[in-house]
């Protein structure tokens, strides 16, 4: 509003005080004066100017306001208020240098939320949202101020532990975290009760650098959701070498793919009533390996998302190799993985290689497994009753 004389009693000295208020948004900050020995009427002439100045302080503030708003907002997850990936790093380096000079021991667990997505599925993402939060504020009561709680990303979050006294003492804080995370929680006016695993990796025995104590805690909490979930796993050189070879399982996998390496052998479904029927069989014939059987390989297809375009191909020469047989009653039976059956264009690709082969489709028989069709609900139903109208049969 401009400024404004002084009404308080002028200091010693000072025969005139002028005042402007500093505003950031709406909110002041403080107040700018002026004061000066004589007061002339030429003085009112230093109110526009006393104006300029203090909006002038006040675009300054307000620019360091902004600046500070932007360096939380690349340091900090927005949504629980947690250290970010990038700022953990950053403070894991710092610690582990700080450790290394004082020969201290300290402890990375590595924890993800088991069955998360299905949260996410089911009540949506504001309920998954309040979930994280609430996992959030129980991470940061279990923990002690100088240890530090991160969200790294999606569901996972990274509690350091500094000063061990012994590297089993992790387990301690490990399994307490763990139980605080299985607790139900409210969302969305639903208890949601999901548990949490968790990996472990100490400095200095697991790792002298960020990356790799992270690296090597994420492969000990892989370990714990494959025995079972809601538990913890100590990291091992056993686990390195095991996700080496998953690495390098992939990478052939993928140059499998492009290749054409895999392969379909077809064995006949004995004591079975009905047509007789020829169950597709999967093979891959590596360069140096030979064929390889699919129990070398289809869990990492599983994981890695490459069963979908392997499974594809499979319906695909499936289907050709039941339309060029002489019978045309024989069916073909194709094994379709969960996350093939998971997959919203399902029914799009079996449609397609029915079309393409010419193969009448109920000569096509679909093999599900149990866990696969107890799941999903409504989308279940729904892609079943597709599917049987496609004219397959389904086992």
């Amino acid at each position: 509003d401009g400024a404004a004389a002084w009404d308080g009693p002028p200091p010693r000295g000072a025969g005139v005080a002028l005042a402007v208020p500093v505003r950031v948004g709406g909110q002041v900050l403080g107040v700018l004066e002026v004061r000066c020995e004589r007061a002339q009427s030429r003085d009112a002439d230093w109110v526009p100017a006393l104006a300029d100045i203090g909006g002038l302080l006040a675009l300054f503030l307000k620019r360091q306001r902004a600046e500070a708003d932007l360096q939380r907002f690349a340091r900090y997850d927005s949504l629980t208020g947690l250290p970010n990936r990038s700022f953990f790093l950053d403070t894991l380096d710092r610690t582990l240098s700080r450790a290394g000079r004082q020969r201290t021991r300290s402890a990375l667990v590595f924890i993800d939320l088991d069955g998360f997505k299905a949260v996410n599925d089911g009540l949506g993402h504001a309920a998954g949202d309040t979930v994280l939060q609430t996992m959030a504020e129980r991470l940061r009561a279990g923990t002690r101020s100088s240890d530090l709680v991160a969200r790294i990303g999606g569901d996972e979050f990274t509690v350091l532990v500094q000063n061990l006294a012994r590297a089993d003492d992790a387990a301690l804080v490990a399994r307490g975290l763990l139980d605080r995370l299985a607790r139900p929680c409210r969302a969305d006016d639903h208890d949601v009760a999901i548990s949490a695993s968790a990996g472990i990796s100490v400095y200095p025995d697991d790792g002298t650098e960020a990356d790799t104590l992270l690296r090597n805690a994420d492969l000990a909490m892989y370990r714990a959701k494959q025995e079972g979930k809601n538990t913890y796993r100590f990291f091992t050189a056993e686990m390195s070498e095991r996700a080496l070879e998953r690495m390098l399982l992939l990478d052939s996998l993928r140059v499998a793919l492009e290749r054409d390496e895999f392969e379909i052998v077809y064995l006949p479904v004995l004591h079975r009533e009905g047509p007789p029927s020829l169950e597709a069989l999967l093979r891959w014939r590596h360069p140096k390996l030979g064929m390889v059987t699919p129990a070398a390989f289809i869990g990492q297809a599983e994981e890695s998302g490459l069963i979908l375009p392997i499974g594809a191909g499979v319906l695909r020469g499936a289907t050709r190799f039941a339309a060029s047989l002489d019978r045309k009653d024989v069916r073909v039976v194709v094994n379709l993985s969960a996350r093939q059956f998971l997959q919203p264009n399902l029914v799009d690709t079996v449609r397609d290689a029915v079309e393409k082969s010419g193969l009448l489709a109920s000569r096509l028989e679909l093999d599900l497994t149990e866990p696969t069709v107890m799941t999903e609900g409504e989308e279940t139903t729904e892609r079943l009753r597709q599917l049987r109208e496609l004219g397959v049969q389904l086992a």
